[in-house]
């Protein structure tokens, strides 16, 4: 998922940075514009379902830390541990996907801007 975000981001990228220099490598039109919100529409999906899970892990690390501190133990400690362990990635990804959809929102604004321009 992350070569495939980063992939599309730098290709939007490429676009953008070849509207700026007044040679388009794709006509900004509206099929064009379709397909960056129907690809924006699936990266911020794919960040909402994330959020959602990482919340879970969190409150889950949370709760088994709440166990941990009133019944200290083998089970309890392993539990917190096995939480800690798994909502730590799931911060990281979702920080990587927040981050690559603020990118999109951007890229967006700044291709709106050259198409409108382009048109008058």
């Amino acid at each position: 998922m992350r070569k495939y975000f980063r992939d599309y981001i730098n290709y939007i990228a490429a676009v953008l940075a070849a509207a700026e220099a007044g040679k388009p490598s794709e006509p900004l039109d509206e099929a064009f514009f379709a397909r960056f919100e129907t690809m924006l529409s699936r990266m911020k999906h794919e960040r909402i379902c994330h959020l959602l899970v990482t919340v879970l892990f969190a409150l889950l690390t949370v709760m088994s830390l709440g166990i941990l501190m009133f019944r200290p133990g083998l089970q309890s400690s392993l539990l917190f541990m096995l939480f800690l362990i798994l909502v730590i990635p799931y911060i990281e990804h979702y920080y990587f996907l927040e981050n690559g959809v603020q990118k999109l929102y951007r890229l967006w604004d700044k291709l709106h801007t050259i198409h409108k321009a382009l048109i008058n």
